[in-house]
């Protein structure tokens, strides 16, 4: 067993001397280099050999702080034959894809071409490459050659100032083994130039014209050529036009969605019920709308940066979507509801046995209405969860589920406090100026102040109207329920047309109020009593008042 053992070893040494022997440093052969710092203050470092017959040689660092690193043939992103690398699954390794740029997105991993990267694992001057080093301050070192894509680029041979641009990806974790990772958009970017003569094999090299090697460090360091990062830029310009890059969009898309769906839109429902008004229900809603639509066209525009979302066609894309048409379907029914309610709460109140006037919500509207806000409101929650899976955001996820529960354990308190208090039974009602123009038409405004006999407990009191309070209640003539305009309800009042008319009647007992909301002025209006006629009058004092509409009875 013993020469097993010794013919064992020597078939693993054979390989790897060979292998080391395969591609030593040469010192003849063609690169450019170009290095620079980030505004991270870690070193970017790319060199490059072409060969006329298409393929480039290349070699790639940057920090594994940085989720990826990338360097692209010609001036601007749009048709630019790419180079990008990132982490492999494992953490340790490097996977490296050739993409083509399609304008200011994400590149598209190139397919149907003959074109490829191979890495290449055994040059002696190259002992870390295509491995990633997690330590403080390591680099990933990306390092081979992409077949062909000298053939499909915009490279030059016998420029002496082609351009490139380059990049580095944002501090995040990205390891994977596809070629076709999602790359999240850059925080550096920036341009230099390179002089192609002196980075291509000539035809006339003594090795052929289709010789290329990997570019070897162009510094020696304290263990000779034997390293990967020692660089410094040759034959290539310094950087042009570096940026630092951020991207708001996405921030604003989740930021607007969260607090309209979260915060403003349930707060406008719970308005409504705590101060039962309708105008600051709108008011508030209105702004929640805005926020949805603002949300909308950053999350349309942030869409078309990246390949995963170009199509629409993820779940988040697809239920935000749904979410913006319930959105507006439910804005549009509100409104369309109050609308047509203060027209037919003018036009067809209705009576009930105590003789009070109450105004009916509209059912097919009102229904849908109440069962499409709470369904869009649920919807937009679990949708908020799809959108920071689809961006890939970790450290979102926690806050996001922490900040929808509190906020809903809140609503559904106040929602039960207000069901089992007095102002669930507050009504649905029309705006103080829908009232104002139903009271004070014409023919009431014309009425002056008049005094008022108001019997209460057997003795007369006389009082000027514009000597109460600040608001007075105002009934309806029973003729003006029966579809008749103010001015006809007016006129049957009395044979001879106005009460003032033909003097004072005897006075009539105060009746429930119709409407509980206060008229401004209190202007007062009195009936004869008579076949036929209506007894209105005004309650003249806040005790009485209150003891007809205060303390929630009779308005539920």
């Amino acid at each position: 067993m013993p020469s097993l053992s010794i013919f064992t070893a020597i078939s693993v040494l054979i390989p790897a001397i060979f292998a080391q022997q395969l591609n030593p440093y040469d010192p003849s052969a063609k690169a450019g280099y170009f290095v620079t710092t980030t505004s991270q203050d870690a070193d970017y470092v790319v060199a490059i050999n072409a060969v006329q017959n298409g393929d480039i040689y290349f070699h790639m660092s940057a920090p594994t702080v940085n989720s990826w690193v990338g360097v692209g043939i010609g001036e601007n992103m749009a048709d630019s034959l790419m180079l990008v690398s990132y982490k492999s699954a494992n953490g340790t390794g490097v996977t490296t894809s050739a993409r083509m740029g399609t304008g200011h997105s994400e590149p598209e991993v190139l397919k149907n071409t003959e074109a490829h990267v191979e890495l290449i694992w055994n040059d002696a001057y190259a002992p870390f490459c295509n491995t990633a080093n997690h330590k403080s301050g390591g680099i990933m070192i990306s390092h081979g050659v992409c077949r062909g894509c000298g053939n499909i680029s915009s490279l030059d041979y016998t420029n002496k100032a082609q351009p490139f641009i380059f990049a580095v990806g944002p501090k995040e974790k990205l390891q994977d083994d596809s070629v076709d990772a999602p790359l999240r958009r850059h925080v550096y970017y920036g341009r230099f130039t390179m002089d192609m003569t002196l980075a291509t094999t000539p035809l006339d090299f003594p090795e052929g014209g289709d010789y290329g090697r990997v570019p070897a460090p162009n510094v020696e360091g304290p263990a000779g050529l034997q390293s990967d990062t020692n660089f410094q830029s040759s034959h290539t310009s310094p950087v042009l036009d570096g940026h630092v890059d951020s991207d708001p969009t996405p921030i604003v898309h989740g930021v607007m969605m969260g607090v309209a769906f979260i915060v403003i839109l349930p707060l406008g429902s719970i308005l409504l019920r705590l101060t039962n008004s309708v105008r600051w229900h709108w008011v508030v809603q209105s702004v929640g709308v805005l926020c949805v639509i603002i949300g909308f066209g950053t999350g349309v525009s942030v869409s078309y940066e990246y390949n995963r979302t170009k199509s629409f066609a993820s779940a988040h894309q697809s239920l935000g979507l749904l979410l913006l048409a319930f959105t507006l379907i439910q804005f549009g029914l509100g409104a369309t509801h109050h609308l047509l309610f203060k027209a037919h709460a003018i036009s067809q109140p209705s009576r009930t046995r105590d003789s009070r006037t109450v105004w009916k919500p509209i059912p097919w509207l009102r229904r849908p209405h109440l069962v499409l806000g709470p369904l869009t409101l649920l919807l937009a929650l679990v949708n908020g969860g799809l959108g920071i899976n689809l961006a890939r955001d970790d450290f979102a996820r926690i806050p996001y589920a922490a900040v929808v529960a509190i906020v809903g354990i809140a609503f559904l308190l106040v929602r039960l406090w207000i069901h089992f208090s007095h102002r669930a039974a507050a009504p649905y009602k029309p705006d103080e100026e829908t009232l104002q123009e139903y009271y004070l038409r014409e023919d009431i405004k014309a009425i002056s102040p008049v005094s008022v006999e108001s019997g209460m407990s057997g003795k007369s009191k006389k009082k000027s109207v514009r000597e109460e309070e600040e608001y007075a209640v105002v009934p309806v003539p029973e003729a003006y329920h029966e579809g008749q305009t103010p001015a006809s309800a007016i006129s049957g009042w009395s044979s001879s047309g106005r009460p003032w008319d033909g003097g004072m009647a005897t006075p009539v007992t105060v009746a429930p109020p119709t409407p509980r909301w206060p008229v401004p002025g209190g202007i007062g209006m009195l009936g004869r009593s008579g076949s036929g006629a209506s007894g209105v009058s005004v309650s003249t004092t806040r005790t009485e008042r209150e003891g007809l509409v205060g303390k929630g009875k009779g308005w539920r």
